[in-house]
């Protein structure tokens, strides 16, 4: 059996492709986001199994003419 931190590396490395068994035959919710955090349920169409991804804003990009307008 496969450990969480294992499964999660895995899946780090190769997020098209469930950490279980390997198949690239995945689907997933819609993200749930919070302030900085976000949530979203994967399964695997051939084991069955389920996790869910957590994202976290790194910070944002900025459109090059909105930086123009502030420096005028």
């Amino acid at each position: 059996m496969k450990n969480q931190e294992e499964l999660n590396q895995k899946y780090l490395n190769d997020p098209d492709a469930c950490p279980f068994c390997g198949s690239t035959y995945i689907t997933a919710d819609h993200a749930d986001f919070g302030s900085d955090v976000g949530f979203r349920d994967v399964r695997c169409e051939d084991c069955e199994k389920v996790w869910t991804e957590e994202y976290k804003l790194t910070g944002i990009t900025i459109d090059e003419r909105d930086l123009e307008d502030e420096e005028s």
